[in-house]
């Protein structure tokens, strides 16, 4: 008999649950715990993320410097937005935007190689480069061409004997009397090019003028009581009278440092 009544009053609570449910809509259910709230699904992150505009640059800046490490980008990312735009990068953030976008990364190094110059003033840039070509008899000729970039103008077009730099520098200044001296010569990295006579005798005669302006306007003398050569040949004594304006002179990679500093005279 008891467990007779046991089952009847379950039964019955059963319906008087399933009675209820139906006249009451659910958030009352709810309420007296007759159904288990659903848990809403958040993503949590330790750091707020970055703007996608971060992502797009540290791929541009990867696409310039193809040959730069993470530490490398990250660093010149940080040094032009962390005050502009008050963001900053990590290494280990460069590194994954790097690892999952190498393919954008060749795309947009690929367009800016085949992307059309800017205008550039007339014979400021010559471009030097060699190539060879075989006779009738077999043998390789060597060929040295000179090109203007404003106007792609052939300068030179010679064949020469060898490929020493001593013979390439002999046809270079001949073009240089004809047609005046450019700001810089753009080669590839054949070792002729990048051999030290070539590069000295290139760099020499700016060299030599940098020093002199150093050794006469700029590096003070001890035995002249700390005055430069300058200053004595022209009676100038900045001790007594100052000085009008200074300027930060550097030259040589840095070796040669220090200040120019103007009389008032």
């Amino acid at each position: 008999m008891f467990l007779f009544m046991n089952r009847f009053c379950v039964v019955c609570m059963r319906r008087l649950q399933a009675f209820i449910t139906f006249l009451f809509p659910s958030r009352y259910r709810l309420r007296f715990g007759w159904r288990k709230a659903k848990t809403d699904k958040k993503i949590f992150y330790r750091r707020k993320p970055k703007p996608k505009w971060v992502r797009k640059e540290i791929i541009h800046l990867k696409a310039l410097m193809l040959d730069a490490g993470c530490r490398k980008v990250a660093n010149t990312f940080n040094r032009r937005f962390t005050e502009s735009k008050k963001m900053t990068v990590s290494k280990t953030y460069t590194n994954n935007v790097i690892r999952k976008h190498k393919y954008e990364i060749q795309v947009l190094r690929k367009k800016i190689k085949n992307r059309i110059p800017n205008p550039v003033p007339m014979n400021l840039i010559w471009g030097v480069d060699l190539t060879g070509k075989t006779d009738t008899n077999g043998n390789l000729i060597n060929i040295l061409g000179i090109f203007e970039h404003k106007s792609r103008a052939n300068l030179c077009l010679a064949a020469i004997k060898d490929k020493a730099s001593i013979t390439i520098l002999r046809i270079l200044f001949d073009a240089i009397e004809l047609y005046g001296k450019p700001k810089s010569l753009r080669t590839d990295n054949e070792s002729v090019f990048t051999s030290w006579i070539f590069r000295l005798s290139l760099w020499l005669n700016d060299a030599l003028a940098q020093f002199r302006f150093w050794y006469n306007h700029v590096r003070p003398h001890q035995h002249l009581n700390g005055r430069t050569p300058a200053e004595v040949w022209d009676g100038t004594d900045i001790f007594t009278k100052g000085y009008k304006q200074e300027y930060w002179f550097e030259a040589w990679d840095g070796l040669l440092t220090g200040f120019y500093l103007t009389s008032r005279e």
